[in-house]
């Protein structure tokens, strides 16, 4: 079955789009919030354990919308696969900044393979990076606060250990 996200005239439309595509892919269960960004500053969030993804609403930006809901998809692929489970299977704690980043920079690369699967791109442009790597010192500050990180890992450790559970 081919599905992509079109353009989408309403927020109804839009969230079944989306849908459609998480069943495709296994999700188990997408759901919506409006509050969930003032809760937790997030966009998105998956849990691997319910198989279920939590999307911020955003009445008036239905891309931001997609590109949430990519790369929260992309974190199911990603657990589907079985990579990085020390990060998706985690309080995230005992981990470091520098390596929440890598993932979550890797998860990025990810959905964006999914983007360009399964969104119109004249419909919705390119994929916007979540976590590009020109933010890098605002992400690292944001995951320290988010995760209550209270590792220190140097880029060279991060990414040996990243290496590791790819």
């Amino acid at each position: 079955m081919s599905v992509k996200l079109r353009s989408a005239q309403s927020l109804k439309e839009l969230k079944q789009q989306i849908r459609s595509i998480g069943t495709v892919e296994g999700v188990r269960s997408i759901g919506f919030s409006k509050s969930l960004e003032d809760k937790t500053n997030l966009m998105g969030s998956y849990d691997c354990e319910s198989n279920e993804i939590v999307l911020q609403v955003y009445e008036d930006d239905f891309k931001m919308m997609n590109v949430a809901f990519m790369h929260e998809l992309a974190h199911h692929v990603a657990v589907q696969a079985g990579a990085w489970r020390d990060f998706h299977l985690s309080d995230c704690r005992h981990l470091s900044a520098n390596y929440i980043f890598l993932v979550e920079s890797a998860i990025d690369r990810v959905a964006k393979s999914l983007w360009n699967k399964y969104v119109s791109r004249k419909a919705w442009g390119n994929y916007i990076f979540v976590y590009s790597s020109r933010d890098k010192a605002s992400h690292l500050k944001f995951l320290e606060d988010y995760y209550k990180v209270t590792k220190i890992e140097s880029d060279e450790d991060a990414l040996a250990r990243y290496w590791t559970f790819a």
